[in-house]
């Protein structure tokens, strides 16, 4: 009876390995045909080609034209009596601006042109005794000396005329300037004096600069200068209402750098029709310093980038929607794209969201 329970239970147990080792190789079969049937959802994006520049980004103020704006400085003494244009109204070229009391002016001019009459009528007076002096002496009626000392009162009588009519020239032009006339068309910028305000020769009476072209001033590190060039193209961004970007380029590059900042001056020439950018004005520039037409590009997002340099890589996917790692060489960056020098061809597509750590040959579906 013993030796028939030791049997039975020999069998139980045998059975029982047995059973579990079915179990196992049956959940390890299950495993194996899951992990060959696995699948990656992923983001895709087409190899495409399309125009990317490279930006160097800066800010600065908006000023006149390069040698547009110019200071008017009195050219007389005297007392503001009249201001004709004020801040922000525009002026013609040889437009009155503001006026200086000219009654001294006037009055010195009153006596050049009294002078002038004293010496005509002196010069004419001599002008006869000459005439007369060389008739008599022809005649043999007078000596030499005589005709001579005629002569002599005469070019003496000429040449204080001379002087008389150049003093009133001068006298005039005075009393003209007592007028300050804008030299240029534009906008009156900065008007720096007030009526009843004394005055002399090179006191700044005011600011006139055309609105049509502005400048954008601002500064570019060092690092940078190398990528740019006179003539290239910048989109200029400025507050208001109208927010469109305005196209300017650059005019100036300084040619020598701020030793505090490291920084230089850029100056970008831009057009302002619309009169919608005033001077003063804070606003932003991209300059293009390079621009690539027709460059294969993909999203950023595709790209997983080696620490240094332009080296990295793409997941592409091919016809059985199977992911590929490739390396790459990347070039221009601008916003989320990315130029693919090498590495990749038309018609590419590549996983543009789930790449990270993807490995080669997954199975991958696009969402």
């Amino acid at each position: 009876m013993m030796a028939r329970l030791r049997t039975s239970g020999a069998l139980v147990l045998l059975v029982g390995l047995l059973s579990a080792l079915g179990c196992r190789h049956s959940a390890s079969g299950t495993e194996a045909e899951h992990g060959a049937d696995l699948v990656v959802l992923v983001h895709t994006a087409s190899v495409e080609r399309q125009t990317v520049r490279e930006l160097v980004e800066t800010a600065g103020t908006v000023g006149p034209s390069l040698g547009a704006e110019a200071q008017v400085a009195a050219q007389v003494t005297g007392t503001v009596v009249n201001v004709l244009k004020d801040e922000g109204e525009e002026v013609a070229a040889s437009e009155a601006v503001l006026e200086i009391d000219a009654s001294v002016l006037r009055e010195e001019a009153r006596e050049a042109e009294a002078e002038v009459g004293r010496a005509q009528a002196d010069e004419e007076l001599n002008r006869k005794k000459l005439a007369r002096a060389k008739s008599l002496f022809a005649r043999g009626i007078v000596a030499a000396k005589e005709a001579a000392e005629a002569e002599a009162g005469h070019t003496e009588a000429a040449q204080t005329l001379a002087r008389a009519r150049a003093t009133l020239r001068v006298a005039r032009l005075q009393e003209d300037r007592s007028v300050v006339r804008s030299p240029v068309q534009g906008t009156l910028l900065h008007r720096l004096v007030s009526p009843g305000q004394y005055v002399q020769p090179e006191t700044v009476l005011f600011t006139v600069a055309p609105m049509a072209h502005l400048d954008l001033s601002c500064v570019v590190p060092a690092s940078e200068l190398a990528r740019l060039h006179v003539g290239e193209e910048a989109e200029i961004d400025c507050p208001g209402p109208d927010d469109a970007d305005r196209i300017g380029e650059i005019r100036l590059i300084a040619p020598a750098l701020d030793p505090g900042s490291g920084t230089a001056t850029v100056r970008v020439a831009m057009a302002n029709v619309a009169r919608a950018v005033r001077p003063g004005m804070l606003c932003r520039a991209r300059i293009v310093a390079a621009r690539h037409d027709a460059a294969l590009v993909v999203p950023v997002s595709a790209v997983t980038f080696a620490e240094t340099g332009r080296k990295g890589t793409v997941a592409v996917v091919d016809g059985d929607s199977v992911a590929h790692v490739k390396e790459v060489t990347t070039g221009i960056r601008e916003g989320d794209r990315v130029e693919i020098v090498q590495g990749l061809e038309d018609g590419n597509r590549v996983v543009s969201e789930g790449s990270y750590g993807l490995a080669d040959g997954t199975k991958v579906r696009p969402e």
